[in-house]
């Protein structure tokens, strides 16, 4: 299977999934690719946008925190 501009095939997509050990029925991974390959590069254009000096002070809205680290307790 050939890999599209966004780098992302059937194949890789099963691999993650059984990385991460998400089981795929017959014909989802046609689709996920679909999604993933559309989201890639979007993805990685606001990657590139928020990396730029101008957005280094712009925080997330939702931020996720550990009561231990938040503490410097163990």
């Amino acid at each position: 299977m050939s890999t599209g501009p966004s780098g992302i095939d059937e194949d890789s997509v099963r691999a993650l999934a059984r990385i991460a050990g998400i089981p795929l029925r017959e014909g989802e991974a046609a689709s996920v690719t679909g999604v993933l390959a559309a989201w890639t590069a979007d993805a990685n254009e606001l990657s590139r946008k928020m990396s730029r000096l101008e957005h280094w002070t712009v925080t997330p809205a939702t931020t996720f925190t550990h009561p231990l680290a938040d503490t410097g307790e163990e």
